[in-house]
């Protein structure tokens, strides 16, 4: 029915009428622009492949299928890598120092003995002969 009558109104009534996603029924079908290397590989190369005006067969992506109707291409915000590099850089360098961080805090709550006197309990650090982990044990205080 999307081909037979391939204008934008008909398919925005196509969608309105069949669509199973709620925000593409209420909107006549029109989604935000298709990014390239978005994380839905089989969905972008079909769209990517699309001319304008033209419509797609039916797409299996997970459990839906869709049909696509390309309205126009947009440009790239980004034309070249070489542009973003440095900010590529620093987040990338940002989230491995995140990741170190946790495991160095990780490893260091494990490794200490901790005592809570509000609680009335330690941590007993793990140790290398045994390798267990910490563990809460009640303890007396004689200062409290």
């Amino acid at each position: 029915m999307a081909t037979e009558n391939p204008t934008d109104e008909a398919f925005g009534q196509l969608a309105s009428q069949y669509s199973e996603e709620p925000a593409s029924k209420s909107n006549f079908g029109r989604v935000p622009p298709i990014a390239r290397f978005g994380g839905r590989p089989q969905l972008e190369e079909v769209a990517f492949q699309l001319q304008p005006g033209e419509v797609s067969g039916l797409i299996n992506v997970g459990s839906s299928w869709i049909i696509l109707k390309c309205l126009g291409h947009t440009q790239p915000v980004v034309q070249h890598v070489d542009d973003v590099k440095t900010e590529l850089t620093d987040y990338i360098l940002e989230q491995k120092l995140r990741l170190a961080m946790s495991t160095e805090f990780d490893r260091i709550l494990a490794a200490a003995q901790i005592d809570n006197f509000l609680e009335g309990t330690t941590q007993v650090p793990a140790t290398p002969r045994t390798g267990r982990a910490p563990q809460n044990l009640p303890f007396r205080s004689e200062n409290r």
